[in-house]
């Protein structure tokens, strides 16, 4: 408590203390907060009780870092009746909402508040929850359609509203394009869908600088809604992500199983974007790849990293048996024991420099085995530094290095990790370091 309090002292001069002069240097009085909160950090119940400390504590730039927004419309926020600010700071329920400002309704907490206090806008990532409906994410659009970076939806319940019953606020019928916002500032978009979403909520074209889009599929009957998005987001997108994880239905595959001779193309078919230089590959059932045909054909010489994760390596067969090659392929990654045994060692010609740049093979699937399967495997993943490096677009190796921190890696999950005791998390951990020490700055 002496120590606290000669701290206090000694920032204060005259009576004018430093943390209510509106003339000392915001980024000084961070790194002394900084400072505090290491060496002799104060109770909570001084910290926000006190308007000066409350407001440089909670427009600390370690917030907008280290807290993820998270709309969640029936969480029940703590001590309700008193809760004026209408948001919570974290809630011990899952790793993901210990680390949340957790906020309920957009315009009772932010739009409308007059005793808002926390600076929302200046957080980078946001997660819309599955509970979501449209009456919450259409202000949660307006709101932060020019602040949010990262975000993820969870199969929410907005994209599949009966929207017949829908009236704008004016009591007229609702507009034909529901979602009108673009997220002007949006780089990563995660989604996760179980079905077709509403003809109504239109997201072509809605994330003019989206470069990383990381896609779970849940279903197999939107695949044109899908290719649509790819298309409208083309020349920016260049991280993709593609998780098949659904089962065809027994009646549907008997089907196309007689129609199979029959057919000059794939029934599930998508072409990617030309700029992708990253590409993830994951398919939940064998049986559905079958099915299934990926178009590399626009983006197969700017390729530098290539995911197999399971049962999708038959799904890049075709490119590989072309002979046309792929000019700046460097990276091939094999977490799959199936595909293992499935690598066109031929067509690939390693080491040759012939159709591609690669040296070598990641197999993290076997990092005891890899080397006795040939001399050019590695069994790990590839280090996310050399992959940085060698993409084209330098806002994509920004979102990299952004991503690899302690809240955002899960987003890194399949491109440079796999299991989370791995090789590729202990990596990825030891590279945050150095990186930290090289950004690294003195409190004074």
């Amino acid at each position: 408590q002496i120590q606290r309090l000669s701290l206090y002292r000694i920032m204060s001069n005259n009576n004018n203390h430093l943390f209510t002069d509106e003339h000392f240097p915001v980024m000084v009085l961070n790194n002394i907060w900084s400072y505090l909160i290491d060496e002799a950090p104060l109770a909570d119940s001084l910290v926000l009780t006190c308007r000066s400390f409350r407001a440089l504590t909670y427009n600390h730039p370690s917030h907008a870092s280290r807290f993820h927004f998270r709309l969640q419309p029936h969480f029940t926020l703590n001590q309700l009746a008193t809760n004026h600010n209408k948001f919570q700071i974290g809630a011990d329920l899952t790793p993901a909402t210990k680390r949340a400002i957790i906020v309920c309704n957009v315009e009772d907490a932010i739009t409308n508040n007059p005793h808002r206090v926390f600076p929302f806008h200046s957080l980078k990532v946001f997660n819309v929850t599955q509970s979501c409906t449209l009456k919450h994410v259409i202000p949660f659009f307006r709101e932060f359609k020019h602040s949010i970076k990262f975000m993820s939806w969870n199969n929410c319940k907005f994209l599949f509203e009966d929207l017949n019953k829908m009236k704008s606020d004016d009591g007229k019928e609702a507009p034909k394009e529901l979602i009108q916002d673009e997220l002007t500032e949006c780089t990563l978009f995660s989604f996760l869908t179980r079905k077709r979403w509403h003809e109504r909520i239109n997201l072509n074209g809605k994330f003019p600088k989206l470069l990383c889009f990381s896609y779970t599929i849940e279903w197999f009957d939107h695949f044109d809604l899908i290719q649509a998005f790819l298309d409208s987001h083309a020349q920016s997108m260049g991280i993709l992500f593609l998780d098949f994880n659904f089962n065809l239905p027994p009646a549907v595959r008997n089907i196309w199983e007689s129609q199979r001779e029959q057919q000059s193309q794939k029934r599930l078919r998508l072409k990617l974007p030309p700029n992708v230089e990253i590409c993830v590959l994951s398919c939940l059932n064998a049986e559905t790849a079958k099915f299934m045909e990926i178009d590399f054909s626009a983006c197969r010489h700017k390729l530098k990293q290539l995911v197999c994760l399971v049962n999708s390596v038959a799904l890049c067969h075709d490119m590989f048996l072309d002979g046309k090659g792929n000019e700046n392929l460097e990276f091939l990654v094999i977490n799959d024991i199936a595909g293992v045994h499935a690598i066109k060692w031929d067509a690939l010609q390693i080491g040759s420099g012939k159709l591609n740049k690669l040296q070598n093979i990641y197999l993290p699937c076997t990092p005891e085995w890899a080397n006795k399967i040939s001399a050019n495997c590695i069994g790990e993943f590839p280090d996310l530094e050399q992959v940085k490096d060698c993409l084209e677009n330098v806002e994509a190796r920004k979102v990299l290095r952004d991503l690899n921190c302690e809240q955002r890696r899960h987003w890194l999950w399949g491109m440079f990790w796999f299991e989370r005791h791995g090789i590729g998390m202990k990596k990825l951990k030891r590279l945050e370091e150095k990186w930290k020490q090289q950004a690294s700055v003195h409190y004074f």
